[in-house]
């Protein structure tokens, strides 16, 4: 009796919006590492808060595979993030947009050269009390926010110049209009979900990462007595949630990339944290938290023919 094997090729870095089959399997969150980092050290970088779960989760993944790296996030507004960034005040950052061109001009004065990495397809999620209307359109919730009537619902972000906040405020900008006075913010999401409890008429935009982990039991305690909005596109009546599924169909709305911008050694700790979080493991503790990779996921396999 022969035995042949044939080796499937293992994870290539293809953008998700290459159509093919996702083969992925969770429990490879749970495998051992069998390589670990050689590298030892300290590092601190910035992240723009509406990830700090989707980070905080990926520390602790890589801390089994660098167990001598330690690093310390910090979770800032977008705003602040960039300008820690333009202020080389950190080697990498995680925020919700490219640089544009007048960061890459100040990078390129420097004389540095900046390494950007698309790391995750995100979305951004609205909440209401639980009993209130939980179905709107995309020009709905755009009409919202230019309101000034007092009957209107509250808009509630979780900070002035956040991610979420630049989201709808640069696309109403564009058009050549601004939020209406019924929007407010506070600070941040956590403070958002708790006004949606015990307050009525308002609506809180969230980053969906922060609800997306439906296995956390914070989570679940988070999203007693308030809901997930269901929302469509334009002014259609196919209403949806921000999973997985709904944003990369591209059926959901309110979504946007994740960017990682990092300048510094190829060899730096840094680099070496972005490296894990663009492959292979880093992807699939994006999707076991509820969020879609930027990259497609494959395993190797080894098939036994007789």
């Amino acid at each position: 009796m022969l035995l042949h094997t044939k080796k499937i090729n293992s994870m290539k870095n293809v953008p998700i919006f290459s159509i093919s089959l996702l083969m992925v399997f969770l429990f490879a969150c749970d495998t051992p590492l069998t390589n670990k980092s050689e590298y030892e050290g300290t590092a601190t970088f910035v992240a723009e808060k509406n990830i700090q779960p989707y980070i905080e989760t990926l520390l602790v993944a890589y801390g089994g595979f660098a167990p001598k790296e330690h690093y310390t996030p910090k979770f800032e507004r977008e705003i602040d993030v960039i300008n820690t960034f333009l202020a080389d005040k950190s080697n990498l950052v995680f925020m919700s947009r490219d640089l544009d061109e007048s960061e890459l001009a100040h990078f390129k004065k420097m004389k540095y050269t900046i390494r950007t990495e698309k790391i995750i397809l995100g979305a951004i999620a609205l909440l209401s009390p639980m009993g209130e209307d939980s179905t709107y359109t995309e020009d709905e919730v755009y009409k919202m926010m230019l309101s000034n009537d007092e009957n209107s619902p509250k808009i509630l972000f979780d900070d002035v110049q956040s991610a979420n906040f630049n989201y709808f405020y640069d696309r109403l900008k564009k058009q050549g209009k601004k939020f209406g006075n019924r929007v407010k913010c506070l600070h941040g999401n956590q403070q958002v979900i708790d006004y949606m409890k015990s307050n009525k008429n308002c609506i809180g935009v969230i980053g969906y990462n922060w609800i997306s982990d439906i296995d956390d039991k914070e989570v679940v305690a988070n999203m007693k007595n308030v809901q997930l909005l269901q929302i469509s596109k334009k002014s259609s009546t196919n209403y949806v949630i921000p999973t997985m599924y709904y944003v990369y169909e591209k059926q959901y709305p309110f979504t946007h990339f994740w960017y990682a911008h990092y300048h510094g050694s190829k060899k730096g700790l840094e680099a070496g944290l972005l490296n894990y979080v663009i492959n292979q493991k880093g992807q699939l503790i994006a999707k076991k938290s509820g969020l879609q990779p930027y990259y497609k996921i494959s395993r190797e396999f080894e098939f036994v023919f007789e």
